[in-house]
């Protein structure tokens, strides 16, 4: 994780540390709905979404592993 944002630390500090990186990135939920299928609570955050982008990962693929848990 270090490693991986540091590109992101070059820009703020204070803003990317690890553990910052960490909590902001289990600010994502998500719910069950009514009919067992699992979607996602919130819109991601410009900076979950930079975050994310550091391991090529987007929305579409947050959306893809959430729907993984389906039944």
């Amino acid at each position: 994780l270090f490693q991986k944002a540091e590109e992101l630390r070059k820009k703020n500090r204070k803003a990317y540390t690890v553990p910052g990186m960490i909590s902001e990135l289990e600010n994502i939920e998500c719910t069950r709905n009514s009919v067992g299928k699992y979607r996602r609570k919130y819109a991601l955050t410009a900076k979950q979404k930079m975050i994310l982008k550091q391991f090529d990962m987007d929305e579409k693929y947050i959306d893809r592993s959430i729907g993984e848990f389906s039944y």
